[in-house]
């Protein structure tokens, strides 16, 4: 009780509801800021309480993202990035002075959609405080799991150079549609955080986001007419997928969060998968046809 973590507002959902529900429980104080604004983190730091700053990049669904290098420069509390959307090979938050890392590895690591696990990355002090903890909650990865996330490590830089050069296709195609209103992805030149991706990401990510035109209801109409692409709220397998925000990952969010963090009703996330992106496009170009 009395401690402090400073997070981002615009972050997965799961992660909002820790900060808000045992955080909260155990007295802990949290300050939600925007992660796009790079002094915002550091100018929230509350010396000698502030024990924890908490990030996501690319965020989850929006893509924006967070200034590693400012991020890293915070000095006094342990800084930690969830690079989950970004995995491994896409950035690496260590080289700019940044605490703990964070991954699914449900996600891009393992990459097929058959392992429920996570990796927490960190100097030998902190992962010795944080094994520790690990062993009295039993929080155990099962071994068949951690045999699907080696299995997948290996083809992660074929998967990810793949699926990013898709995503960055698709994203250009979707932002030209007459029916889609906007489109996030940090390989985009029009993504107002364009430079800072160059800078810190190797790979800008398998997964991107789109608004359709008319809202919750043609987002509907869209999910329903797919054939290829299947309505699922996983990312980073070997599968195209996507999902109604709003009403999927960010339905326990509240609407003033959700009005701004940017997840609208009409906001669809799509996780791009190893097909021929001629294939994924053709099917989106239907289904957009649906209204």
């Amino acid at each position: 009780p009395g401690d402090h973590i400073v997070a981002q507002r615009n972050c997965y959902a799961g992660t909002l509801a820790f900060l808000n529900g045992p955080c909260a429980r155990l007295g802990i104080d949290v300050t939600l800021v925007d992660g796009r604004n790079a002094e915002g983190f550091a100018a929230a730091v509350r010396p000698g309480k502030t024990m924890l700053v908490m990030a996501e990049t690319p965020s989850n669904p929006h893509l924006d993202l967070v200034d590693l290098d400012a991020l890293g420069a915070i000095k006094g509390p342990i800084t930690l990035v969830d690079s989950t959307l970004a995995t491994p090979l896409g950035q690496r938050p260590h080289d700019h002075g940044v605490s703990i890392v964070l991954h699914s590895a449900t996600k891009g690591i393992a990459g097929h959609n058959d392992a429920t696990l996570g990796v927490i990355a960190a100097d030998q002090n902190l992962i010795g405080d944080i094994w520790g903890y690990s062993i009295l909650h039993g929080a155990t990865a099962s071994p068949f799991d951690a045999m699907n996330a080696l299995r997948g490590i290996r083809t992660l830089d074929a998967r990810l150079a793949r699926q990013s050069a898709s995503a960055q296709e698709l994203a250009e195609w979707l932002g030209e549609h007459e029916s889609v209103t906007a489109v996030h992805y940090p390989g985009l030149k029009s993504h107002p955080q364009y430079e800072l991706a160059n800078k810190q990401m190797a790979y800008k990510g398998s997964v991107l986001s789109f608004e359709v035109e008319g809202g919750r209801a043609n987002a509907a109409k869209l999910l329903d007419a797919l054939k290829l692409v299947q309505t699922a709220v996983t990312l980073g397998g070997p599968e195209t997928l996507i999902s109604h925000s709003a009403t999927s990952t960010h339905n326990s969010v509240d609407a003033k969060t959700k009005a701004e963090t940017g997840v609208t009703d009409s906001l669809l996330r799509l996780s791009v998968g190893l097909e021929a992106c001629v294939d994924i496009k053709t099917d989106l170009a239907n289904a957009l046809k649906s209204f």
